[in-house]
């Protein structure tokens, strides 16, 4: 084996350790360029999750403050709600006041009616000519027995607390609105 090595002349194995060495060499530098690259990588991947991170932490104080301030809003706005809702039951209330006083007017003026109409017709029309005793004369003008007038009352008060429900129902919706536009 060593004779044949020795036919093999010097120059190409001086050439062939010179291609050896600058391979050697190549790979080498190649190397030291990709555990450079690496490294770039490895900084850039650390800068990428730190950023992550910090937006991520962002984002968890950025919901945390805005579910705060969805909640306070709606703390305000049910009691706002709550306020618009005592005032549109005070006001209901004082719709009943005037209702029931209506209809004891109406009650009052019905009761009236009756007696100046049962009184005319029990009175005699002269005291004068008092020969026969006379048969009472009902009146033309008709007696309400029913409860018409009451039920006047009924309706009003029924409309008027019906208008009231439906103005506080828009207040509270318009409230809301506004509350949910300020939160945008």
């Amino acid at each position: 084996m060593t004779a044949i090595l020795s036919l093999v002349p010097r120059w190409v194995w001086a050439a062939l350790v010179a291609a050896l060495a600058a391979t050697s060499c190549k790979l080498t530098i190649d190397l030291g360029s990709v555990k450079l690259e690496l490294e770039k990588a490895k900084v850039a991947m650390a800068e990428q999750e730190a950023a992550y991170e910090s937006a991520r932490a962002n984002a968890a104080e950025t919901l945390a403050a805005a579910q705060a301030r969805a909640r306070q809003a709606e703390q305000d706005t049910i009691k706002v709600a709550a306020t618009i809702r005592e005032e549109s039951n005070a006001q209901i209330l004082a719709a009943n006041a005037v209702a029931d006083s209506l209809r004891e007017r109406v009650r009052n003026a019905r009761a009236e009616a009756f007696t100046r109409t049962y009184s005319a017709a029990v009175m005699p029309r002269s005291t004068t000519v008092a020969a026969a005793p006379e048969t009472p004369v009902v009146s033309d003008e008709p007696v309400v027995l029913g409860t018409i007038g009451e039920q006047d009352v009924d309706e009003a008060e029924r409309a008027e607390t019906i208008r009231v429900e439906l103005l506080g129902c828009y207040r509270q919706y318009d409230e809301a609105r506004s509350r949910l536009e300020a939160m945008k």
